[in-house]
């Protein structure tokens, strides 16, 4: 049987192989983390909220020199009576809606968003952090701002994506007031910034604006390297800011297979006719169908070894085979035979054979923009 969940009704414990992307998706809470599952395939994720994320030096663990100055491992503490005192409404867990993409979960809460962001931040996953910081809204319970305060462990973190992290925190909380900044000198998150910039990753690095949006707060124009910075960017904002030509020579007349539309064979009435000879050898552009019309692995990487190497052009009457599911190819487990046939088609579409086909290209393009037209072709 299946392991049910109480609080989400229809879910249980997901027993089947989780998805990749759903499986990188999980690793952003660096442990601890629970996968549920209903009938139509949604997941949720639950972790504990009385799990407190920390890392190991709070338990005064020794750390070695790149765990001291780089820190990334992660420990989760439970039972603390002033962490679960906070929790609002008793709540013991925080779930977390999975999209269909596998790409990113929704937070229902502010506090469920908070414990993301912690985590992220744990783990790592800067880029994520950087994404979540404008989200963040306006702290006022007790659970919210015990969240908050956490942010401290990260301080000590000298990765140059983690200090860049903390600034784009900085700049969010800037719309609420002094009550709401991190618990950190932003000034001097911002003086480390400029030493690390050229090693910042481009996802995580400050916009100018966001440089200057900093500068501009108070008591950033006592520090020297601060005024420098502040004097470079004044520059940058002197400098015409009109487009500038480039040349990027001739244009190439390019249509590109997927930008034609070709309704050729609606004007051709001998296109069967000329495939049912292909198919049954009456025809001058004879097709042999192969052995089995389900090739896999080795056996259909020969036979499209074979396709491609031969002196004679690809016969559409194999692509039409393809495209209305007489012949099959498994290169790997669950291949898709019609994206060969789509490759195959692009492959021969603009060369001299192609053309000589002429309205046989034509029903073969139809085809592959027409995957529910397939099924009432006709088959020999």
């Amino acid at each position: 049987g299946r392991l049910r969940c109480e609080q989400h009704a229809g879910f249980w414990l997901m027993d089947r192989k989780c998805p990749l992307e759903v499986q990188r998706l999980v690793a952003q809470w660096g442990g601890g983390t629970l996968l549920l599952e209903d009938d139509c395939g949604e997941m949720i994720v639950v972790v504990s909220a009385t799990a407190e994320p920390l890392r190991p030096a709070a338990y005064g663990a020794p750390m070695a020199g790149v765990e001291k100055y780089l820190p990334g491992q992660l420990v989760f503490r439970s039972g603390k009576e002033e962490w679960m005192k906070n929790l609002t409404g008793g709540a013991c867990h925080y779930h977390y809606p999975v999209h269909p993409s596998g790409a990113f979960v929704f937070t229902p809460t502010l506090s469920a968003a908070l414990y993301l962001l912690l985590c992220r931040f744990l783990t790592w996953h800067f880029s994520d952090v950087v994404a979540m910081a404008s989200t963040i809204g306006e702290i006022t319970t007790n659970e919210e701002q015990q969240l908050w305060r956490q942010l401290k462990l990260l301080e000590l973190d000298c990765h140059a994506d983690a200090i860049a992290c903390r600034l784009h925190l900085s700049l969010a909380m800037l719309q609420y007031g002094g009550v709401m900044m991190p618990p950190w000198d932003a000034q001097e998150q911002f003086r480390q910034y400029l030493r690390k910039r050229h090693l910042v990753s481009a996802d995580c690095a400050l916009s100018l604006a966001q440089e200057q949006a900093l500068l501009d707060q108070p008591g950033a124009g006592t520090c020297p390297e601060l005024k420098l910075r502040s004097a470079v960017l004044a520059q940058l904002k002197k400098l015409d800011p009109a487009p500038l030509p480039v040349n990027l020579g001739p244009l190439v007349d390019d249509d590109g297979f997927d930008r034609t539309v070709d309704k050729s064979f609606l004007t051709d009435v001998g296109f069967f006719g000329r495939l049912t000879a292909a198919v049954t050898g009456a025809g001058d552009a004879l097709y042999t169908r192969p052995a089995s019309n389900k090739l896999d692995g080795v056996e259909a990487l020969r036979y499209l070894n074979s396709v491609l190497n031969s002196t004679l052009p690809v016969n559409p009457a194999l692509l039409y085979e393809i495209y209305t599911g007489t012949l099959t190819f498994d290169i790997i487990p669950n291949d898709d035979a019609d994206v060969i046939g789509g490759m195959l088609l692009r492959m021969i579409s603009g060369s001299a054979a192609a053309t000589a086909a002429g309205p046989q290209i034509s029903v073969l393009r139809a085809l592959d923009a027409n995957p529910k037209a397939r099924g009432e072709m006709p088959l020999w």
